[in-house]
């Protein structure tokens, strides 16, 4: 690409960035980590590089919706809450919890006060609709995540959930019947990703069937095989030294609404970055925000290219304040520092000057519900 612009431009580019979302996030971090003398701005949205983790995260949800299904002896998955249950839960997450932001616009902004009210509401709907222990412990795994007593050659052992109970969508799939291999058109969603990357990148078995073996205690050549992935797939690792000492800036970006890349694990991985530099010297090459109403790749339009080229070419982070815009509004919020969140103060709901980002979060929060 430097030759491409070299030959078009008759130069070589000043900087040298790259953006990537998802699996492009991961190489984002890529850059910013193991090749990080070569790029001055990285932008890196929900990237997954927790990647068996979350792989492993998918077979433990297949495991707890169908578990009990037997085709021959038990042809029911007890675990499988259906579509409709599932759109109702996240209707009553948002009756509860979208005017906790100061306004009701259909978008959960303060995620931390919706959080601290977890137990209240699924204890509220477990009554409503007549959840099963199969179904809790569905949820659970998709609220909250798990934890293993071994952990990842990074020193990772847990992976936490999503906003299950907080407006979130969970996609459990139309179909209480699991294929072989699973199918994303009616099962899990996760599960469909997580049986390919088993069956043809961590274990090269076709044959692997999901469902069927332990991830808390695995044998000696599993155990082996999620080693050894960790080690090639994971992008994780706080390795930011040759990035810093070129100056490199880092935009990392994640939603709250985000089903697929858990911003708890984000979170997690950000606190790795602070726990190993500092915050202030994470400050001088990172900006880390979390914004309401964005799912994977979707939900939000923002300028970051501008924000790095800035940063870059001037050693400084512009200091007004960064709007976005919101696809569920169509107006502009302003962008939500971690840990800070989006609050409407007055005025024109579309216009971004009607909001502020508030740092007021209930003392104990993070030692509870982190």
């Amino acid at each position: 690409m430097r030759y491409i612009a070299e030959v078009f431009y008759g130069q070589e580019p000043v900087f040298n960035f790259f953006a990537g979302c998802s699996t492009g996030g991961r190489e984002a971090l890529e850059c910013a980590t193991t090749y990080g003398k070569y790029y001055d701005g990285v932008f890196c949205s929900e990237p997954a590089s927790n990647y068996v983790l979350i792989r492993m995260w998918g077979a433990i949800l297949s495991q707890a919706v169908y578990e009990s299904y037997d085709a021959e002896n038990y042809p029911y998955s007890d675990g499988f809450i259906d579509e409709e249950t599932v759109k109702a839960i996240q209707a009553d997450a948002l009756a509860a919890y979208d005017a906790l932001d100061g306004i009701e616009d259909g978008i959960v902004s303060n995620m931390y006060a919706a959080r601290m009210n977890r137990d209240a509401f699924l204890e509220e709907i477990t009554a409503k609709y007549g959840l099963t222990e199969a179904q809790l412990k569905t949820i659970d795994v998709y609220e909250n995540g798990y934890t293993l007593d071994y952990s990842m050659p990074n020193g990772m052992n847990s992976y936490h959930g999503y906003a299950a109970l907080e407006g979130g969508l969970m996609d459990l799939g139309p179909d209480p019947v699991p294929r072989e291999p699973l199918d994303t058109a009616y099962n899990v969603h996760h599960g469909d990703r997580a049986d390919g990357v088993f069956k043809y990148f961590i274990t090269k078995d076709p044959n692997w069937v999901l469902i069927d073996h332990d991830y808390y205690n695995p044998d000696e050549e599993l155990y082996a095989m999620l080693m050894d992935a960790s080690d090639e797939y994971d992008a994780n690792r706080p390795e930011f030294d040759d990035f810093i000492a070129n100056n490199g800036k880092l935009i990392y970006f994640a939603g709250w609404d985000d089903m697929s890349m858990s911003p708890w694990q984000l979170i997690q991985q950000y606190r790795g970055y602070v726990d190993k530099y500092g915050q202030e010297t994470v400050d001088s090459f990172c900006k880390f925000y979390i914004m309401p109403g964005v799912t994977h790749g979707r939900g939000i339009a923002m300028d970051y290219l501008t924000w790095l080229d800035i940063w870059c070419s001037t050693g400084e982070y512009p200091t007004q304040t960064l709007y976005a815009t919101m696809a569920a509004t169509g107006g502009e919020m302003p962008m939500a520092e971690f840990p800070g969140w989006v609050e409407y103060v007055q005025g024109d709901p579309l216009s971004g000057e009607s909001y502020t980002v508030s740092y007021d979060i209930a003392e104990g929060f993070w030692g509870a519900y982190d």
